[in-house]
């Protein structure tokens, strides 16, 4: 079944997939000029109000990006009124990193965060691996630390979550 995408779901990055139904509807077609293709596996379960949320987040030599991570991941999460968690995980940086993200931190003791560091570069996909190993959340937001995944659709997406969806992912448009 084709159907043309409203308006607000056309310029929302974000998109909702649950994996609970097994005959997903399916949605594709062009939309100013791009092909799409949509697989809704909405649950429609209910999910709870407040849930501990935890962002996992690998980084490499990211000293120059870490300050502004960690005030753009306060500001969003703060915004959303749960409690939530940061797990930063340290993919071995040769730079100093560490000490720049506990800086960080320590100018901002209302966070609550992990900071884990492993003795070597083991690549991105271990380092994210180590922070869902050590993460305690209800809902997990993998998140890379240059800020390309922007902090600020934590809350649509969370929003999407609450609405029964089990994957929830942003596309940039």
């Amino acid at each position: 079944m084709e159907s043309a995408p409203s308006e607000a779901k056309a310029n929302n990055p974000v998109q909702s997939f649950a994996m609970k139904r097994p005959e997903p509807s399916f949605t594709s077609g062009v939309d100013e000029g791009r092909e799409y293709a949509e697989f809704d596996y909405g649950s429609g379960e209910p999910r709870m109000a407040l849930p501990l949320l935890s962002a996992v987040v690998p980084f490499f030599n990211e000293a120059a990006n870490l300050p502004a991570l960690v005030d753009a991941l306060a500001e969003s999460l703060q915004e959303l009124g749960i409690p939530f968690e940061l797990v930063l995980v340290d993919d071995g940086s040769r730079d100093n990193s560490v000490v720049v993200l506990k800086q960080s931190l320590a100018r901002r003791p209302e966070l609550r965060a992990t900071v884990l560091s492993l003795s070597r570069n083991f690549g991105k996909e271990a380092a994210l691996t180590a922070g869902l190993e050590a993460c305690q959340g209800d809902v997990v937001v993998p998140l890379d630390a240059d800020l390309q995944d922007p902090p600020e659709l934590i809350g649509p997406m969370l929003e999407h979550w609450r609405q029964g969806f089990d994957v929830v992912t942003a596309v940039r448009s």
